[in-house]
């Protein structure tokens, strides 16, 4: 019987760190394509034209993102993007908040969270919610 406990105990606390795999090639309404390569539910490489991103799923804040925003050799802004992720069962939810220091000196934040998840189809579903209380929702076909 003790051992019946401990296997059912092992058994459940399996279940409760079982998360969903998002690993796959997808294909954004825009056409862009990019990779994730999941490592269970700690971490996941985004990989697309710009490069590798780690999002490891502990709710730390990190820097993803870091550049100057150039059109026709004229500076917009230097932006910088943080994202904070975390798995929770069937769902990746991250936080992201979007800084942009202008040449003038003027700095904006913009603060966005969202759910992303699999649909029937197995296609990537991302919910986004913005400050406001708007939210967008983008559907982003796996391909394999």
């Amino acid at each position: 019987m003790k051992l019946l406990i401990v296997y059912s105990l092992a058994f459940m606390s399996t279940l409760s760190m079982a998360c969903t795999d998002f690993s796959g090639d997808y294909q954004t309404a825009e056409q862009t394509y990019y990779s994730i390569t999941q490592k269970q539910c700690e971490s996941m490489d985004v990989i697309d034209q710009a490069g590798t991103n780690k999002m490891i799923f502990d709710g730390v804040e990190r820097l993803i993102y870091d550049y100057d925003l150039i059109v026709e050799g004229q500076l917009i802004a230097h932006i910088q993007v943080f994202l904070n992720s975390k798995m929770e069962s069937e769902k990746w939810i991250y936080n992201e908040k979007d800084v942009y220091v202008y040449p003038n000196g003027k700095t904006e934040t913009e603060i966005k969270w969202a759910e992303v998840s699999l649909n029937e189809e197995s296609n990537l579903l991302t919910v986004l919610h913005k400050a406001d209380g708007s939210t967008e929702t983008f559907v982003d076909i796996r391909s394999k």
